[in-house]
């Protein structure tokens, strides 16, 4: 992943005329590939991530006849993943799409990750975690399930857009990295599908984002044949929390014991709605001897 980051390398005395060149082609481009976009599928202009990326470091290097220096170079080479992700997201966003990407950022609810309305105090647990404990310890997510965030997900869950896997599983891989130390976790699990709904749709969504996740030097193992989905369930879409819970219980198990035994465990998936789905996998997860268990998702429901 850093290596991709690294590759916009240009001496500052060629900065203006590499740019100009790069408008150019982006006169041809955008005239014969035009691309949609990924959340509203409208048409958009083909952005240019380079130039793009350029802008992030400030004044003077996006093509203004300034040179940017060596220390500005550096600087965007330490540009976090969260924002590489962001960026390559933002690549296929038109404008108005762009507008619905917010940060999951504290004040949360210290149990379900829930960002509170009150942009000031400490972290703390939320109405709902009081009256009903969760079986995990804590869930986390990189970004809020807002409206136009929903037509990306939809996008590449149900219409088969994998290529958001990539940025997607980007500032998921941050989120982690913000909220946790790769120490704190032994074993990575995406949430599973039936075996049906996996055939139905190809491919299991939190497993292809994990997948982005291979160049990060890590001692987690990753894994999608330990937790199984053995019911096919109805969709969760529409029901409301106990509907959720009750279609979801008993819906998983542990093919692998061993695997969680005294493990502490970090659950993807997609999107956290009520949270019944990874509550239901922390139980089983819990219930087969895992010490502990985390959730990791792209969008938090506001």
């Amino acid at each position: 992943m850093r290596e991709e980051r690294f590759k916009i390398e240009r001496p500052p005395r060629l900065a203006f005329p590499v740019i100009t060149g790069w408008r150019i082609l982006d006169v041809f481009r955008n005239a014969l590939l035009p691309s949609r976009c990924a959340g509203c599928n409208c048409w958009i202009p083909a952005v240019d991530p380079p130039r793009a990326f350029l802008q992030r470091i400030g004044p003077g290097a996006a093509g203004d006849g300034k040179s940017a220096d060596a220390g500005q170079i550096q600087d965007a080479a330490e540009t976090s993943l969260q924002d590489t992700g962001l960026l390559r997201l933002e690549a296929m966003l038109c404008g108005s799409c762009r507008k619905h990407l917010v940060l999951a950022e504290p004040p949360l609810c210290k149990v379900c990750g829930k960002m509170f309305k009150g942009r000031q105090g400490p972290d703390h647990r939320c109405g709902d975690c009081i009256r009903q404990p969760k079986q995990f310890t804590s869930a986390r997510s990189a970004v809020l399930y807002t409206p136009g965030f929903r037509e990306v997900v939809h996008r590449y869950k149900y219409r088969g857009k994998i290529q958001l896997a990539g940025p997607l599983g980007e500032i998921l891989l941050a989120a982690f990295l913000r909220f946790w130390a790769s120490g704190d976790m032994d074993v990575i699990l995406p949430v599973p599908l039936h075996p049906k709904r996996f055939r139905q749709r190809g491919f299991n969504q939190a497993y292809l984002l994990m997948q982005h996740w291979k160049h990060f030097e890590s001692s987690l193992a990753a894994t999608s044949r330990v937790l199984v989905k053995t019911r096919a369930t109805a969709p969760q879409t529409g029901l409301g929390k106990a509907q959720r819970r009750r279609n979801i219980r008993n819906a998983f198990a542990v093919l692998r014991p061993e695997a969680v035994r005294s493990r502490r465990i970090l659950l993807v998936d997609d999107v956290y709605t009520t949270g019944a789905t990874v509550n239901e996998c922390a139980r089983v997860l819990l219930k087969s001897g895992a010490e502990q268990v985390n959730v990791l998702t792209v969008a938090r429901a506001v």
